[in-house]
């Protein structure tokens, strides 16, 4: 993928986040139930890292649940981590965000620390463009996490819902080179707040985002569904770092 078309991708989703950060945040008050049926499996006295924590749903849900570990959210979205910030303002104080862009070939010198004993991605790695750069955030990931650490992540299965097809956009709404994308690229509309917005995601087959995993030298412990009506909306995995 050209630099220029991967740098087309992310200023889609930087608008959508900055036009539609609202409505968008409206629809995440609840966590999805993969995202839940994860959250079980959270210590209570680890340290968290959250990427692209969003609104904050998932600390406040932590908080909620007596959480006394450290926590830090990031996301690139102002708003968002506005909203996360007011949510949590009550909470512990450790309980910390940050605004920071993923898609920033320096996001991880903006880190406090560089070892995590927990690290969530949920919905996050799908909206990265161009598949060098998709290798090279699960690396980093993987290189944030301490030994023995875990990587908690998610991607959207769209069309596992047929459904879903109603929402895809053609690329010439975007001026967008079908060429020069890759297989399982999409753009994909949101219908909130009185108008039509639009969003870059990457559909991954299972075996593509495995072949990640492996390649950044996690070991792959649980792998399911989950999600939306249809209860398949979504892929969750949880990787693990050896010692």
């Amino acid at each position: 993928m050209r630099p220029e078309t991967r740098q087309k991708l992310l200023e889609i989703n930087r608008l959508f986040y900055e036009h539609s950060a609202a409505t968008f945040s409206a629809t995440r008050k609840r966590l999805q139930p993969g995202v839940n049926r994860l959250l079980t499996t959270v210590p209570p006295y680890t340290d968290l890292l959250d990427l692209g924590c969003g609104n904050g749903n998932l600390a406040i849900a932590l908080a909620n649940n007596a959480f006394a570990g450290t926590y830090l959210g990031i996301d690139a979205s102002e708003a968002l981590i506005a909203d996360a910030r007011a949510a949590l303002a009550a909470a512990q104080a450790n309980f910390s965000f940050l605004v920071v862009d993923l898609a920033d070939e320096n996001w991880l010198s903006l880190l406090p620390r560089q070892a995590f004993a927990l690290i969530t991605s949920f919905a996050v790695l799908h909206h990265i463009p161009d598949t060098s750069a998709r290798a090279a955030f699960f690396q980093s990931m993987a290189g944030l996490l301490a030994p023995e650490g875990r990587l908690l992540l998610s991607v959207w299965q769209l069309f596992n819902d047929p459904r879903m097809l109603g929402h895809v956009l053609p690329w010439s709404t975007a001026e967008i080179d079908t060429t020069d994308l890759d297989a399982g690229d999409y753009l994909i509309d949101w219908r909130a707040g009185g108008f039509i917005d639009q969003r870059y995601v990457h559909v991954f087959t299972p075996e593509e985002i495995r072949a990640l995993g492996c390649a950044a030298g996690l070991d792959l412990q649980q792998e399911f569904c989950s999600d939306g009506k249809s209860g398949n909306l979504a892929l969750y995995q949880v990787w693990h770092k050896p010692a």
